[in-house]
């Protein structure tokens, strides 16, 4: 009966640190977060797979590699089991410090790969500037959502390959995936990097429901030099 009771304590106390290490990952708090993690320790309460995966969300958002390595050493000497959630977790946060050999490593490794498995590794080589690996994995995966998509032409677009971007875009377009609003953002930057004002106005008119696409328009005009097509459109609206 006490050896019951004991681990719902444990449990419950477990619950609550998890719960308060996530709250602070959630709003930024990363080295507010990484310090109830080691108090956790310290009290005697050892992490579960959710509390792990949320404490890799913080060293990924504080961009520390060593916390994040450390980290990383902890979950191997304690032998546990990593899932894809948290494997997906500890590459993630390796993509997200800029050390991509080690991101690929672990990737290479996994048994499953899901999406978003994919979809980190790609985002970290193409905003590395890496976009033949970025496009090769992209070409290789069983399958892609529109966060893949926007990957790869966020990377095209942000290392001035428009017409590449451009291009993806009127892929994913026949795919028929409707694009969120960074995809429309890279595209509207490509439009204004090859000086394509029609795709623009496309662009435009057809998410024209989409208010903040008309500030973004009239940025990619100006950047294009063609103000005065850009009165012309925003008067119509």
């Amino acid at each position: 009966m006490q050896g019951k009771c004991l681990t719902k304590v444990l449990r419950e106390m477990l619950f609550s640190w998890t719960t308060l290490i996530d709250g602070y990952a959630q709003k930024n708090l990363s080295d507010e977060a990484l310090r109830l993690f080691e108090l956790m320790l310290s009290s005697g309460v050892e992490p579960n797979e959710v509390t792990m995966i949320t404490v890799l969300s913080a060293c990924s958002e504080k961009g520390d590699l060593n916390i994040g390595k450390s980290f990383h050493e902890y979950v191997e000497r304690k032998n546990v089991n990593c899932a894809l959630n948290l494997m997906n977790a500890l590459l993630d946060m390796y993509v997200k410090c800029g050390c991509l050999a080690t991101a690929r490593d672990i990737f290479d490794k996994m048994e499953t790969k899901d999406v978003f498995s994919w979809t980190s590794m790609i985002n970290g080589y193409a905003k590395n500037g890496e976009l033949g690996l970025a496009k090769r994995l992209f070409d290789e995966m069983p399958e892609r959502n529109v966060v893949s998509w926007n990957a790869m032409i966020a990377g095209y677009s942000q290392n001035s390959h428009p017409k590449e971007a451009l291009k993806l875009f009127h892929d994913m377009e026949k795919a028929g995936l409707v694009p969120i609003e960074s995809t429309l953002m890279s595209v509207l930057s490509a439009c204004a990097q090859s000086g394509c004002l029609d795709l623009g106005e496309r662009i435009h008119r057809y998410y024209i429901n989409q208010k903040r696409i008309k500030t973004v328009l009239y940025e990619l005009i100006l950047l294009s030099e063609l103000e005065n097509s850009a009165s012309d459109i925003l008067e119509e609206n």
